[in-house]
């Protein structure tokens, strides 16, 4: 796989203010793979409103080995062609909590081989299908800097459902813990160092 990101950070007015970005990722890999995906994260309100929000496109082609423990070492391939977007809306509390509305979209398009398990239908999510989920997040978040942390931890939660009654092709939920802890060591000189340059 060969990737590459480009970051655009806007400027800020003091070193403690968390700085805007945009974020661009386009990945390919010689199976012929290949994902692009922008994601501008914006900080407004004095810092204390974050609007994030990702476009995706992807083309993947992969191998399906059935479902399960007893699945053949026999697989058959599928192509899939993959188009959507996040969209969250976060909300800072007393300066470590943070609640967020999600959104998500996804059109997915399958092409299967003829003949095979998946080309029956009977699998969830080998037809094409729009995903359309509603969601919550929310947590604990002390890191100093979101976009490179030298410190602090973040436990958050995410929901997301998918309902047909939103026009979701399937009804499922998605749940995710998110836990970290970020302690960078600097390298203090002693004083007393003596160096020499040669």
């Amino acid at each position: 796989m060969l990737g590459g990101m480009l970051f655009h950070f806007f400027p800020v007015d003091t070193p403690e203010q968390q700085a805007s970005t945009i974020d661009i990722l386009a990945s390919g890999t010689t199976e012929g793979q290949y994902a692009f995906s922008v994601s501008p994260n914006i900080f407004f309100g004095d810092g204390l409103y974050r609007f994030n929000a990702m476009v995706f496109v992807n083309f993947w082609k992969a191998n399906f080995y059935a479902i399960g423990n007893e699945s053949p070492d026999v697989s058959e391939e599928y192509e899939s062609t993959n188009l959507g977007g996040s969209l969250n809306i976060e909300r800072w509390f007393f300066d470590s909590f943070t609640l967020d509305l999600i959104g998500r979209y996804e059109n997915a398009n399958m092409d299967v081989e003829a003949g095979g398990i998946l080309a029956t239908g009977t699998i969830l999510g080998s037809d094409d299908g729009e995903y359309i989920g509603l969601g919550l997040a929310g947590g604990y978040d002390t890191r100093d800097n979101t976009n490179a942390p030298d410190e602090g931890i973040l436990a958050r939660y995410e929901y997301i459902s998918y309902d047909e009654n939103l026009g979701s092709a399937l009804d499922f939920h998605i749940k995710t813990w998110d836990l970290r802890y970020y302690q960078f060591q600097r390298s203090v000189l002693n004083k007393n160092s003596n160096l020499e340059m040669v």
